[in-house]
């Protein structure tokens, strides 16, 4: 079933904000292309651009990613904890891990564990 024009079987969704790390995004980001997945790239609001640390790759929003956390379990940088906090998430200081159709990760050094967890959602939706 297509919503929007999108296959939601097909279509993955990575979160981003101003100084998003270049290598936690974009390695993700292609290797889901390169699996044919569709990304959707959320940001707080639709339509805005987002600059990486480095300053040399930005990323598009299509999506707002208001309210999509709610009472979830949740990690990231410790940059943005309270970000995901006051967005009704419960942090988890892990490197990677699942909640239901949702796949989490914490730093480029856990990005390893985060592919592994979600090929493993990928496989078993």
């Amino acid at each position: 079933m297509n919503i929007n024009g999108l296959d939601p079987r097909r279509t993955v969704g990575i979160l981003v904000a101003d100084l998003f790390e270049d290598l936690e995004f974009w390695s993700v980001a292609m290797r889901l292309r390169e699996a044919g997945y569709r990304v959707l790239v959320i940001g707080s609001k639709a339509g805005e651009t987002y600059t990486s640390k480095s300053g040399g790759l930005t990323a598009t929003s299509e999506a707002t990613s208001a309210k999509i956390i709610g009472q979830r379990k949740v990690t990231g940088s410790m940059g943005i904890k309270d970000d995901l906090e006051n967005a009704g998430g419960i942090w988890l200081d892990e490197p990677a891990f699942r909640d239901g159709n949702r796949v989490w990760g914490r730093v480029v050094d856990d990005i390893p564990a985060y592919q592994r967890e979600l090929i493993q959602a990928l496989g078993n939706p």
